[in-house]
């Protein structure tokens, strides 16, 4: 079972992200105070950098190792953090904080620690935190620079600089593939299709069984690990469930405990129908904010706030369909504060623009 500071932790995490949601709107309503928030995150993402270099990239603090890696310290949790898969959050949202800051300062040099940030996720060993890195960053480039030409040619340094930066970090192993091919020495292998989706799909039907039992009222917070190991919980999703998914579907279903690896589908199962309800509200009103956006000029400030959020909601929105990161449910008030103050930023922030125009001969 789970003890009863782990429920008392678990129930006392929406109220904590409450608090941080009306927080921001009851003090923050100026455009500096937003900036101050992208500079803490910038800075969280520098400090690391920093972090990784001391512990993974030099190997140093073992004594700290049993802190900082998890369980079966191959993942690098980080001390600032604590786990691997908030981490993998955190390097994304830091990587378009230091992008902000980067261009809105001119301090261009720091667009190279977004692509350091690399480093830190590849210590995760997920998939989900370069799904939403890469996928934020293309969206990013679309919004920010809107001119076509302009996105290939990012895209193209991106690319090399990516590269090289990989060549250099794995240089033998580059060494010796590129060998082996030119040598002919090339064995044929079978490819194996990733298992992984499939067991998510799994727990994903096996979240319905949870929801269907406990409709309209629900288990609350943090107990699907508990609900979808119990026998009395019918498989209703049983017959539906493809065949690559019955293995994880049946493990879930008795002795594997697990979340989700869908952060939406476990809020929907664990709170039921008032859960689906709070979600498509903060869904609509996330969708109506940045829906108010109007065009503005190509490298506009404006234009740098509106590309830097939608870049965080998108790649943490498309993380949260494949991780089983807990709850953030400040990180999501402050996302939602955030696609609130896009309008606001449009008004004000062309208008300097304009005034510093007006005054010029």
């Amino acid at each position: 079972g789970i003890s009863f500071g782990n429920l008392l932790e678990n129930a006392a995490n929406p109220f904590f992200g409450l608090i941080v949601f009306f927080g921001l709107f009851a003090f923050i309503n100026r455009q500096r105070h937003v900036e101050q928030l992208f500079k803490i995150l910038a800075i969280g993402g520098l400090v690391l950098l920093i972090e990784h270099l001391l512990f993974v990239t030099f190997g140093l603090f073992e004594s700290l190792k049993i802190w900082a890696y998890s369980s079966d310290l191959l993942r690098f949790n980080s001390l600032i953090y604590g786990s691997y898969d908030i981490k993998g959050v955190f390097c994304v949202i830091s990587s378009f904080s230091i992008s902000y800051y980067a261009l809105r300062r001119k301090k261009y040099y720091l667009l190279l620690f977004v692509l350091l940030m690399i480093f830190p996720i590849n210590s995760t060993y997920q998939r989900t935190p370069y799904l939403g890195y890469f996928i934020g960053i293309i969206t990013f480039s679309v919004i920010y620079f809107k001119n076509r030409a302009l996105i290939m040619k990012f895209a193209m340094v991106f690319i090399v600089l990516f590269g090289l930066l990989f060549i250099f970090t794995n240089s033998q192993k580059v060494f010796r593939n590129t060998n082996t091919f030119i040598s002919g020495d090339v064995r044929k292998t079978e490819l194996i299709e990733s298992q992984s989706f499939y067991d998510r799909l799994g727990l994903w039907y096996r979240s319905i069984d949870v929801f269907l039992y406990t409709f309209p009222f629900g288990i609350g917070e943090g107990m699907f690990e508990v609900y979808s190991n119990e026998t009395f919980v019918p498989k209703a999703m049983s017959p539906l469930v493809p065949l690559r998914s019955s293995s994880s579907y049946r493990t879930i279903s008795g002795s594997k405990r697990t979340k989700t690896h869908n952060v939406y589908l476990q809020f929907v199962s664990e709170y039921n129908i008032l859960g689906l309800i709070v979600l498509c509200l903060f869904l609509k009103q996330i969708l109506k904010n940045l829906r108010r956006i109007t065009p503005t000029s190509m490298f506009s400030d404006s234009s740098l706030y509106r590309a830097t959020v939608v870049a965080m909601i998108i790649g943490v929105g498309v993380m949260n369909m494949f991780d089983s990161v807990i709850r953030l449910y400040f990180l999501y008030g402050l996302l939602l504060f955030l696609s609130n103050f896009v309008q606001k930023a449009e008004n004000i922030l062309p208008v300097k623009k304009h005034i510093l125009k007006s005054k010029s001969p």
